[in-house]
């Protein structure tokens, strides 16, 4: 595929972008995603699990299908933490028994996990960017679905 990702076209609702010419009628509507954690995740993953599920799931950008995805994000948040926590114990560059200055380990190892955490959040359609443009609900009671298709 060429070109910008496609958005949801719950998103771009949200964010108040919807055209009918830019939207996929036929587009899959997953069921609600269960709230709690994997059991396998560490408790570093699983806190950030609780701290975003309800919000993301109340923005509705997180389904059941989302759910795998999800759980890769507060995994990788997880990673970088310990990485960036082993950071801050040692020195950021250091000098190697032969004199060389050489990087520390943990300042790559904590890089790919932010950048890893960064793709994540991308695809599942919550950066800041997109929480910037997220209208409030008007509260007038229609369903916006058939509303919007004239039914």
């Amino acid at each position: 595929m060429r070109g910008r990702k496609s958005i949801p076209t719950k998103i771009k609702k949200k964010t108040g972008t919807l055209k009918r010419c830019r939207t996929n009628p036929f587009e899959p509507v997953p069921g609600p995603a269960n709230s709690e954690p994997p059991e396998f995740l560490d408790d570093e993953a699983k806190n950030k699990w609780r701290e975003l599920f309800p919000e993301l799931s109340e923005l509705g950008v997180i389904s059941s299908i989302d759910r795998d995805l999800f759980m890769l994000y507060c995994s990788a948040y997880s990673n970088w933490k310990r990485a960036n926590d082993a950071l801050k114990k040692t020195k950021q560059i250091y000098r190697t028994p032969n004199g060389a200055v050489q990087q520390s380990p943990f300042v790559s190892i904590a890089r790919n996990w932010m950048s890893m955490m960064t793709k994540l959040a991308a695809e599942m359609g919550i950066p800041a960017t997109m929480r910037s443009r997220i209208m409030p609900q008007t509260g007038n009671g229609k369903d916006e679905d058939t509303e919007f298709f004239g039914y």
